[in-house]
């Protein structure tokens, strides 16, 4: 029996290296997609031709610090017993972001607001998109 004790205490100290290896790739990569995320947003904020999509655009960051950033903070918490630097400093990011409108020329532009319409989440979708004489994305 003091050979197996001994086999545990090394499962241990393998499994509590890894999963403090797999904690730093975890925040790394999420932090990343977070981070491409805002500049996404304020590439297309910064955009004339985006004007008619700010506020969709701008929806789309509410729903990025609202919803999608406490979801994952509260799972990375959950799993790793520890909340994450890296994650909580985005929240920062985010909400200047939305209080500048995206250019640094303060004001929310309108958007923002609640995620009432599931469709309107496609980050990416606002960028690429094309509006007719009407407004209405084609």
């Amino acid at each position: 029996t003091l050979h197996s004790r001994g086999n545990d205490g090394l499962i241990e100290v393998v499994f509590s290296s890894s999963v403090s290896q797999l904690y730093g790739v975890f925040i790394e990569s999420t932090s990343g997609l977070f981070q491409e995320q805002i500049i996404i947003i304020q590439d297309a904020m910064g955009e004339d031709q985006y004007l008619q999509e700010h506020p969709f655009i701008l929806k789309n960051a509410t729903f990025l610090l609202e919803t999608m950033l406490p979801i994952v903070e509260e799972t990375v918490q959950n799993a790793f017993g520890r909340a994450s630097p890296e994650l909580h400093d985005l929240h920062a990011e985010l909400e200047y972001l939305m209080e500048s409108g995206g250019d640094g020329a303060g004001g929310a532009g309108g958007g923002g607001g609640g995620m009432d319409d599931d469709s309107d989440i496609a980050l990416g979708a606002a960028s690429d998109s094309q509006t007719d004489s009407d407004g209405e994305v084609v």
